[in-house]
């Protein structure tokens, strides 16, 4: 039998390949969500930014909170930076490789959504 690659047979070489390959398409990267904003916030962002924006955990990894949430970041951001930062990242975060440029308009618009849902939430809360 012929070796290959340091000493392994063809066969072996082979098996591992798709062994790993098939190991990587089942676990992924995290849950599989759907194409949608909400999906790539929640499998891109989510991590660390929370469901609800709130980015409790980034700021403990980053040391810098920014609350997607905020109205003072949702004034003071402008869409395009929002933009620039989802692909390029800012600071210790990184930017989402790989994403179309609808993709980063629904990812803002996501981000937007947020700061509307929170301010209505604290609109209802001060009503009661």
């Amino acid at each position: 039998m012929r070796s290959g690659w340091r000493g392994f047979d063809r066969w072996t070489i082979l098996a591992a390949a798709l062994g790993s390959a098939l190991f990587v398409g089942m676990c992924g990267c995290g849950r599989d969500w759907p194409p949608t904003a909400e999906g790539l916030y929640m499998s891109q962002c989510a991590r660390c930014h929370e469901v609800d924006g709130s980015s409790r955990t980034a700021s403990e990894m980053a040391g810098k909170r920014v609350d997607l949430r905020d109205p003072v970041f949702q004034a003071l951001c402008t869409d395009e930076e929002i933009a620039r930062i989802v692909v390029h990242g800012q600071g210790k975060m990184t930017g989402i490789f790989g994403i179309t440029d609808a993709e980063v308009d629904s990812v803002v618009l996501y981000v937007r959504r947020l700061g509307r849902a929170s301010s209505a939430l604290d609109t209802l809360r001060s009503d009661s």
